[in-house]
């Protein structure tokens, strides 16, 4: 059998000033007839729906979600329950987090501070069971000040352990605060998929085949959205392949682009290959003279 025609995309997902991710792919004539070109224009990342993608799609775009808007200084909030206040439901769970976003969102602009940003992550067993928030936040107020807006709305009692870190370091770090967070996102056994980004809320009774412990995320309103380009004549077939096999140290990759280099760890490059379509290849590179936030 031979193998279909094929040329090869190398798609660049941008996240804020200090952080991007390059995929370099091929497509078959098939797949891309009507729609190769050059170089695309920057485009918004488009977030999966609660629709059948799979775990590396989920985990990828909470991430590069994570790298957009959030740096060194911002804080991590872990967010449990007292026993007298652990949620019947997972609507109710839900209630109570909304409810501490719209304080910590009143508080700031009632001292005339920049609305915060926000990304929630909800991690939770069965119906009842061990239910924590995690809440990753960019905002003037104080650690101490964060931690005491969670209480509960009638007597005003903490509604249970609270603790909150600042983030330390650069890309490396916060990509392990993602990896962390998102580490339960994914497919249950039978190939029903848990709930990535939607900018909605959730739904608040859990669908059948996810997996019992389970988290699903999402956002405010705020957030910067990563931006996504594509060139289909940045790379041969045969170049691609020469590289897959040589593997590249990083100083190759930090002159191919210049003024980055791939972040640590073995995650940092990855190849891929499918006998039908050929190589892959997937790089996380940070930028070597770290720049400001965006606002």
């Amino acid at each position: 059998m031979s193998k279909p025609k094929s040329f090869i995309r190398q798609r660049t997902v941008t996240c804020g000033a200090n952080y991007r991710e390059i995929e370099i792919y091929p497509l078959t004539s098939a797949q891309t007839e009507a729609v190769r070109g050059r170089r695309s224009k920057r485009r918004n990342v488009t977030p999966p729906k609660q629709k059948n993608l799979n775990d590396r799609r989920s985990k990828d775009c909470f991430r590069q979600v994570v790298m957009t808007n959030f740096f060194e200084g911002d804080i991590i909030l872990y967010l449990t329950y007292k026993p007298k206040f652990a949620p019947k439901t997972l609507g109710e769970a839900e209630t109570r987090r909304r409810n501490y976003i719209r304080r910590v969102a009143y508080l700031c602009r009632k001292r005339g501070l920049d609305a915060p940003k926000v990304i929630w992550v909800a991690e939770y067993g069965e119906e009842g069971g061990n239910l924590h928030h995690h809440i990753l936040i960019h905002c003037e107020l104080s650690r101490d000040e964060l931690e005491s807006l969670w209480r509960d709305t009638k007597s005003g009692e903490s509604l249970g352990f609270t603790r909150s870190v600042r983030i330390q370091g650069e890309a490396e770090s916060i990509d392990d605060l993602a990896g962390y967070i998102s580490k339960n996102f994914g497919c249950s056994d039978d190939g029903e998929i848990s709930p990535a980004y939607t900018g909605d809320e959730p739904d608040a009774k859990p669908k059948r085949g996810r997996p019992k412990n389970k988290r699903r995320w999402g956002g405010s309103t705020n957030l910067l959205r990563p931006q996504e380009k594509t060139n289909d004549s940045a790379y041969s077939r045969r170049e691609v392949e020469r590289i897959a096999k040589a593997q590249p140290s990083r100083e190759d990759w930090e002159k191919r682009y210049p003024g980055w280099t791939t972040i640590n760890g073995d995650s940092a490059v990855k190849y891929y290959y499918n006998e039908i379509t050929g190589w892959y290849i997937r790089l996380r590179m940070k930028r070597k003279a770290v720049c400001r936030r965006e606002e």
